[in-house]
């Protein structure tokens, strides 16, 4: 299957209108694991076939390790209330 031209396509259009400026609550466990997943699968798709994405310079890898740092911080904040 050459699925290149999708992949490329739905690259660009995260790039454009995606944002996660948003002020939510998320307490939902299985969205979390979602996340993760999502950044570590991307992340190794793209890893193994660099053309897939030029210039890709493991920003998901990066993200999976603030997501966390913010997960762990809001969990602490949580448990001090």
């Amino acid at each position: 299957m050459n699925r290149r031209p999708d992949i490329q396509q739905s690259v660009e259009l995260l790039r454009r209108h995606v944002t996660f400026d948003k002020d939510v609550k998320v307490h939902v466990f299985e969205t979390i694991i979602r996340v993760l997943g999502g950044l570590l699968s991307g992340h190794a798709l793209i890893s193994r076939d660099r053309s897939l994405v030029p210039g890709y310079d493991g920003l998901l890898l990066r993200m999976v390790c603030v997501f966390v740092c913010v997960c762990v911080w809001h969990k602490e904040t949580m448990e001090d209330d």
